[in-house]
């Protein structure tokens, strides 16, 4: 049986899990169902990572320094931050 520390420890590491990997804290909870949509966005993230290393460093600066690039930077950045915290939220 589970006591209410061990439940509180577990909400916590579960928080901390979704916070470094959206979707992973749903995974330690047991949530199954609710962490597949944050790993998709996890995935996503991972997938464009994997262009710009594909692309290289200077095509990526090259990118990066056109304004409408710079804008959706910033977005994915603001988003992918609203998604952490969602998720490390949930988890809890």
């Amino acid at each position: 049986m589970r006591t209410p520390a061990m439940l509180s420890a577990l909400a916590l590491l579960a928080a901390a899990a979704s916070a470094l990997l959206p979707g992973l804290g749903q995974l330690v909870a047991g949530r199954t169902r609710r962490a597949v949509p944050f790993l998709a966005l996890s995935a996503l993230n991972l997938a464009v990572l994997g262009v710009a290393w594909w692309l290289g460093p200077v095509r990526v600066v090259e990118l990066l320094v056109q304004p409408r690039w710079v804008q959706a930077a910033i977005v994915a950045c603001l988003v992918s931050l609203v998604v952490r915290v969602v998720a490390a939220a949930d988890a809890y």
